[in-house]
């Protein structure tokens, strides 16, 4: 048999790589290519001079993120690289830009959170909650949704996905429910993936992938006026926001169901209590968790830098006896090619400013928005924010970085504070819940309780409900703190 491998100049097959060259990969290239080739030659010259090259690189950068079958991480290291060979952006701003970059909150975030799935602590929250109040069926409902919420402002949203799923799984099928048959099962486990999603929203860390990357694209994008939202600013919008927005989401579900206390019969308060029982006492990993996160949190809303924070209490989460998970499993978990983009992806923002793009987009957006009223055009972004989400399936990446970079330009044309204005479409930035084929809702379709049409309907009234009462919170609560509106 002869090998001939060292003969193959192009992995064609996927043999070597794993990926094999079809038409959706050559599509993915040649797009964004001609796209930015065409774009490059539109007369913006009083804009700046490599103000067309520089439309035409976000543009295709865009398109290459939402069109690419490739690793996230290999489109960031092209972000760069194409940004400094066309000389739309030196390296020094480049270089420069990590080190006030989300990169460093987002991996301390991430490794603080990942230290609870080392820990029973989870399973012991839902149990214990659901022994004290999940009686009735819509009191059950309610209590294992809030329950993944809260777990959620903490962990990330997978991790919370996969944990309360399979909990919620074993407890249908105890009550007897039947997979593609109950009313309960289907609401249960729509209802875990909602809450998940919401609970992100409450703190930075619920969901550092798309919190960190949006405020920090937002940050360079705002140029000279270095428009920056601290944990503490975050933590007093967001918290009241999703508590005060969750329950009627939360109801709204269970009203849509048609789901009633006389529907089914729940297990006795026995069951939790037996679960409870097997886990046992409270070990000292699980105090050691909360003790970490806590301070986490409660070092960054007393002001110590976030990068600091993030970073310190990684660390103590990973250090021999005083940590909670051995590094070289956590270090395995931790998405790399997520944290590498959200390194590189602002550098779309800065090219935006360098090159005139911002001013040629002001020109263009002032008088279509320009009698929008602030709290409107939150509106406005959060509805494009959660469509493009849910259309653009499993494009999230450019999709925040679409509303980062293109909402803080027309907020700052407009003359409105995009850590107002904005930020709602930031909280958004999650809620990819209408479709069952988004990677992140397919962690719990696989078992069964419901079908792809399920979620379509109720998700996007959802979306409607949140698009409103999001950007109506955060204008009312930014108001009662004193937060300006306008630059």
């Amino acid at each position: 048999m002869n090998d001939n491998s060292s003969l193959k100049l192009i992995d064609i097959t996927g043999e070597q790589l794993g990926i094999k060259i079809n038409r959706k990969l050559i599509l993915s290239i040649v797009i964004p290519i001609v796209s930015y080739l065409l774009l490059s030659m539109l007369p913006l010259q009083q804009y700046g001079e490599n103000c067309a090259k520089a439309v035409g690189f976000i543009v295709a950068s865009i398109l290459y993120l939402v069109l690419t079958p490739i690793s996230t991480y290999i489109a960031g290291l092209l972000l760069i690289s194409m940004a400094t060979l066309l000389k739309l952006v030196a390296w020094s701003d480049v270089q420069a830009a990590l080190g006030s970059s989300s990169f460093y909150p987002m991996l301390g975030m991430t490794i603080v959170a990942l230290g609870a799935e080392f820990t029973p602590f989870g399973k012991r929250i839902s149990y214990w909650a659901l022994y004290k109040f999940g009686k009735k069926p819509i009191r059950l409902l309610v209590t294992i949704a809030f329950t993944t919420a809260l777990i959620s402002a903490f962990v990330s949203n997978t991790a919370t996905i996969i944990l309360m799923s399979s909990i919620m799984n074993g407890m249908l099928l105890a009550m007897g429910e039947k997979p593609g048959e109950s009313k309960l099962g289907k609401v249960a486990m729509l209802l875990v993936l909602v809450s998940a999603i919401f609970g992100g929203i409450a703190l930075i860390n619920g969901s550092p992938a798309s919190n960190n990357l949006c405020l920090n694209t937002m940050t360079s994008t705002s140029g000279d006026l270095n428009i920056v939202v601290t944990y503490k600013h975050w933590a007093m919008i967001a918290f009241p926001t999703f508590l005060l927005t969750f329950f009627p989401i939360c109801f709204f579900y269970i009203k849509w169901f048609k789901i009633k206390d006389s529907d089914s019969k729940l297990l006795p308060p026995s069951y939790y209590k037996e679960h409870l029982d097997a886990i046992g006492k409270m070990t000292g990993a699980e105090w050691r968790w909360i003790i970490i996160t806590l301070g986490m949190v409660v070092a960054m809303l007393c002001g110590m830098n976030n990068n600091m924070a993030a970073i310190l209490f990684a660390a103590i989460a990973l250090f021999p006896f005083v940590g909670v998970a051995p590094a070289p499993d956590v270090l395995k978990r931790i998405p790399w090619g997520l944290l590498l983009l959200i390194c590189t992806v602002p550098v779309i923002g800065k090219v935006l400013n360098l090159n005139g793009v911002a001013a040629m987009v002001q020109d263009m957006i002032s008088p279509l928005f320009g009698n929008m009223s602030p709290l409107a055009m939150s509106i406005a972004l959060a509805v494009t924010c959660f469509l493009m989400l849910n259309f653009f399936v499993n494009a999230m990446t450019a999709t925040w970085t679409f509303i980062a970079t293109f909402g803080t330009t027309l907020c700052i044309a407009c003359g409105y504070n995009p850590a107002v204005v904005l930020l709602p479409s930031f909280f958004i930035g999650a809620f990819c819940w209408c479709f069952g084929v988004n990677s992140v809702v397919l962690l719990n379709k696989s078992y069964g309780w419901w079908e792809m049409k399920d979620p379509i309907a109720p998700g996007f009234i959802a979306g409607a409900i949140c698009c409103i009462l999001i950007p109506v919170c955060t204008y009312l609560l930014s108001l009662l703190y004193g937060i300006p509106v306008t630059l």
